[in-house]
């Protein structure tokens, strides 16, 4: 829980900020309820994603948003998530009045919660998808060529420009 009205976790990592919001009501059973909660909630993190708060807490750390839901969403839920640019993440969540025991926490930001099967396996242990996606991008951009500040196709050139000049110099020893 945070504290701020409608945001029920905060999850940050060294690259971005994640907003989460949790809508545990049945779709079908309580669909109005559901529905009203989804866009207050969604409303709510949007306005401190664009906030002055949100920049001084956060500085200049992207943000994004993601629901959990205790139960698969109907499409024009999952539409207007996609719209806003959110996550959606089905299921490990209770739904109001239950209770669940955690099955597994993030090695790197320590949520509680997550089923084995939605995490991935990386040098730091299993990592939630959010901490997953955050790393393989750090991963990415240490790959051979960045290490030394340069890209894959900077490296490519400079070695088709090594071999020009290799080539050259032998045909001009040569002849």
């Amino acid at each position: 829980m945070t504290d701020f009205e409608g945001i029920d976790e905060i999850v940050e990592n060294a690259n971005a900020v994640q907003l989460v919001f949790h809508v545990r009501r049945d779709w079908l059973a309580d669909a109005d309820a559901a529905y009203d909660e989804v866009r207050r909630k969604a409303d709510a993190c949007r306005r401190f994603l664009v906030s002055p708060a949100f920049k001084e807490r956060f500085g200049m750390k992207p943000g994004s948003l993601m629901m959990k839901a205790s139960r698969q969403p109907p499409a024009d839920v999952m539409e207007e998530m996609a719209r806003l640019g959110a996550d959606v993440m089905v299921g490990n969540l209770p739904f109001l009045g239950e209770t669940a025991a955690p099955t597994a926490n993030c090695m790197i930001c320590g949520r509680a919660g997550f089923q084995p099967n939605l995490m991935s396996m990386t040098d730091h242990g299993l990592t939630c998808p959010t901490c997953f996606n955050a790393w393989s991008m750090r991963a990415n951009s240490t790959s051979f060529g960045s290490s030394y500040g340069l890209s894959s196709w900077q490296w490519a050139r400079i070695v088709i420009a090594v071999s020009v000049l290799f080539i050259g110099f032998m045909l001009r020893v040569c002849t």
